[in-house]
């Protein structure tokens, strides 16, 4: 079971924080690429962290869609954070729809532009958080978008997707990420 402790995800979050802010300006790398599974993953679980649904939900499902590079220790771990238990599973494309339903969270890898977009025009106003592994403007789409930030990892926030969301995120998180997105 991977379980993050208050005291290690404080400290995990307060690195990404001052290593985020620590920097100018973006790098000229376009993804993010490099990591490892689980950096990404406690990544992630941070932003789940800070994440409120309207229903109060503490058991989430995180269900992964399209070709990701970064899915492997979400997908072969049990989760937990803070109050939150994760179930995570990989969901088809052809699936997706008939899913979303049941999902909290969305970590969407490669996908269709076109597909994409039409699904998130569906997602409108629905309690389900969601993280792209390779839209690095985050302009449109996913609520977060992770990114190369000078070879290490990071995340932008689209407050526009996060507005028309039912989740609430504490606003520390997304003052951060829209701190990176506007540089």
């Amino acid at each position: 079971m991977f379980e993050l402790s208050r005291f290690s995800f404080s400290f995990a979050m307060g690195c990404v924080m001052f290593v985020m802010l620590s920097f100018s300006t973006l790098a000229t790398a376009n993804h993010a690429d490099d990591y490892p599974s689980q950096e990404v993953a406690e990544l992630i679980l941070g932003i789940i962290h800070f994440s409120r649904w309207p229903d109060s939900k503490k058991d989430l499902q995180l269900c992964i869609v399209g070709e990701t590079k970064h899915a492997d220790f979400l997908l072969n771990t049990d989760l937990t954070v803070g109050d939150y238990h994760i179930d995570s599973q990989w969901i088809d494309d052809a699936q997706l729809l008939e899913y979303v339903s049941l999902c909290q969270v969305i970590f969407f890898g490669h996908y269709n532009v076109r597909q994409i977009n039409d699904f998130y025009a569906q997602l409108y106003g629905m309690p389900v958080l969601t993280i792209d592994e390779w839209n690095e403007d985050c302009r449109i789409g996913g609520m977060f978008c992770l990114h190369n930030n000078q070879g290490r990892l990071g995340f932008k926030v689209n407050l526009d997707a996060v507005g028309r969301s039912q989740v609430r995120v504490q606003p520390n998180v997304l003052r951060l990420g829209q701190h990176r997105a506007n540089k």
